[in-house]
């Protein structure tokens, strides 16, 4: 139990905590390309910004609670599954609004909305997904209408399901015959700039705090297993 308990706190983590501290697909859309007769005008931002912002709360509230239930086995299993009904609820509100609009400016629909697109597309852990609306989202981070961390924390997430290298070594894992079951950083393709990386995109910590807030092992030489 403490080793699946510990990679959902990982998964929480990398969303979670991040965030507080930095306080494929045949087309690539422009965020309104896949309705076009959508105007930025004509979309009900209003409405739009209440359903994400209750995304955000739900998902984030379910991830507290299994954090805290860590060691109740049983309160754990039970809010294990609550949250699998959550991520379920929330993707069938916010999918069908980033098919029909895209992903929103943030100035927009406001921070709390924009986290909220941005937990549901994580959490939802769909690698043609991650394909579909990576290059908006690193599109709109380059003119500030997004933040640059969605898009290096979905760009980690997807080279790790590919097994390569990742950018920001934000994504940890664990295999049972390395370093003896515990979580390491998932090889990262420069170490000698990571930490300049990282900066860049609103991740304060460097790659050997975030680890050690982990409680994972950082090897800036490890391979690809």
């Amino acid at each position: 139990m403490r080793n699946l308990s510990s990679f959902l706190i990982f998964i929480f983590l990398t969303s979670f905590l991040q965030s507080n501290l930095a306080n494929s697909y045949s087309e690539i859309h422009s965020p309104l390309a896949i309705n076009h007769h959508t105007t930025r005008d004509s979309i009900p931002y209003d409405s739009i910004r209440v359903i994400l912002e209750n995304a955000c709360t739900t998902d984030q509230a379910i991830r507290e609670k299994l954090m805290e239930s860590e060691g109740n086995d049983t309160l754990f299993m039970s809010f294990l599954g609550e949250m699998s009904k959550v991520d379920k609820s929330n993707q069938l509100a916010v999918l069908p609004i980033l098919e029909k609009y895209g992903w929103l400016p943030i100035n927009n629909v406001g921070e709390k909305a924009s986290d909220g697109m941005f937990y549901v597309l994580q959490h939802t852990v769909d690698l043609d997904l991650f394909r579909r609306y990576l290059p908006s989202i690193k599109d709109l981070a380059k003119k500030g209408d997004t933040k640059s961390w969605y898009a290096a924390l979905i760009e980690d997430r997807l080279l790790v399901h590919e097994r390569k290298k990742q950018i920001y070594g934000s994504q940890v894992v664990t295999r049972p015959q390395k370093y003896q079951g515990k979580y390491f950083v998932w090889p990262i393709q420069n170490p000698n700039k990571v930490n300049e990386l990282r900066k860049e995109v609103g991740l304060e910590l460097t790659v050997e705090e975030n680890a050690k807030r982990l409680d994972a092992i950082y090897n800036p030489n490890e391979e690809l297993p």
